[in-house]
């Protein structure tokens, strides 16, 4: 979906990206990405955890702070797409601010992509 929105080279930036899966396929891709989040999970107290390194291994900028709290730091008109991906339930206040800084920093024609999960789905899954 991505490279049919996006034009090669555009800069990405993925909001509450935890260790940067997604980040990694698109600079894979040829994008200009930076990955965003607090990083205020447990699991990345482990400086030794070798995930750790995708930033450096695919070139990769990473910004660690909380979106929803914090000053958006991207300009007006300079991004061509922010994703944010099973984040958005996670978050504590709300997110009115920052998808207006959001809708600022985005090039005209720019994409906002939101994947949140299913939680109908998954209850249904769950039950027997």
């Amino acid at each position: 979906m991505i490279r049919e929105r996006v034009p090669h080279g555009g800069r990405v930036i993925d909001v509450g990206c935890g260790w940067g899966a997604f980040a990694a396929g698109c600079a894979s891709l040829g994008y200009r990405v930076t990955m965003v989040d607090d990083h205020g999970d447990a699991g990345f107290a482990d400086a030794a955890d070798l995930r750790h390194r995708i930033p450096a291994d695919f070139d990769i900028s990473a910004v660690r702070f909380n979106a929803v709290r914090d000053p958006w730091p991207f300009p007006a008109d300079s991004l061509d797409a922010v994703t944010t991906f099973d984040s958005m339930e996670h978050w504590h206040d709300s997110p009115k601010r920052l998808f207006g800084d959001i809708a600022r920093s985005l090039k005209p024609g720019g994409w906002l992509v939101i994947g949140v999960p299913n939680a109908a789905n998954l209850k249904n899954a769950s039950t027997p």
